[in-house]
């Protein structure tokens, strides 16, 4: 917690002030997801121009020869029998560089599955709703390739452009 040195009184005049960082998160670098030991995680909140989706996760979940990728951006509750969340995986084979599996769903949960999720983070979520698959390969790919194919998926979401490295505008 920091305490904001600007904001003193009376306590019965400053109740109900509280600011938390809702945004982290690494920038990708393919080197240091290959030597992953531990999860690797972020979260993002939607920038100004978006008010369909609260959130974005993120993690990358490694094992022995692979690391999986798990994304999620999930819809604001107003438009949660709407909308579904948009869910990417991908499994990345780290001796061979290549992504060896990928695929992108639409997750459809009632408001109280959607609550639930959102109070939580992707790589905790387990198989909350009904996932409906919208693409699937099995054939090797580059890194590159998902990088393309995730901003494609996650059109709009500025922050999955800018993770994988797409210049966007700084006020967005």
């Amino acid at each position: 917690m920091r305490l904001d040195p600007l904001l003193y009184g009376p306590a019965d005049q400053l109740r109900g002030r509280f600011y938390k960082a809702t945004i982290y998160g690494r920038e990708l670098d393919w080197e240091r997801i290959r030597q992953l030991r531990e999860v690797e995680h972020g979260s993002w909140m939607p920038g100004k121009l978006s008010r369909h989706y609260l959130k974005t996760d993120y993690a990358w979940v490694p094992h022995e020869n692979e690391v999986d990728f798990l994304c999620e951006e999930l819809p604001v509750s107003a438009e949660a029998t709407i909308r579904g969340s948009r869910y990417l995986h991908a499994i990345y084979d780290k001796s061979n560089n290549q992504i060896k599996h990928l695929d992108g769903a639409i997750r459809i949960m009632t408001l109280d599955q959607l609550t639930s999720r959102a109070a939580g983070h992707v790589r905790n979520s387990g198989k909350v709703g009904k996932r409906i698959k919208t693409f699937r390969t099995h054939r090797p790919i580059p890194p590159d390739a998902l990088s393309a194919i995730a901003q494609a998926f996650y059109f709009w979401n500025y922050d999955v452009a800018r993770y994988f490295g797409s210049p966007v505008h700084p006020d967005l």
